[in-house]
């Protein structure tokens, strides 16, 4: 089958159709991280989903080019709050001088 702008690339390779469904479920998950986010921020002052999300954003909506790393360390720094699901204060979603 010739591929053209308009091919439904699931017809192609059937793994395709599960890539795209994956594709949807990060952005839902995403999503989901921000309007949870929001609500914990306001309830308890922690920012720990809005971190996440941030590092979801970063590391698959936009990633740098390799051979950067997903995250800077200062970002990092951060992930041992989220495993331990503690509280992580509004510092952590602040960028730092220069934009990265």
């Amino acid at each position: 089958m010739p591929i053209t702008r308009g091919t439904n690339f699931y017809l192609v390779d059937p793994n395709l159709a599960f890539v795209c469904a994956s594709v949807m479920l990060y952005h839902a998950l995403a999503g989901a991280l921000l309007a949870g986010g929001e609500r914990l921020w306001r309830e308890r002052r922690s920012a720990r989903k809005l971190l996440a999300a941030s590092l979801y954003l970063r590391r698959w909506l936009r990633p740098p080019p390799p051979p950067a790393s997903a995250f800077t360390a200062r970002e990092g720094a951060w992930l041992p709050a989220l495993v331990d699901w503690t509280a992580v204060p509004a510092e952590a979603l602040a960028e730092p001088a220069g934009g990265g």
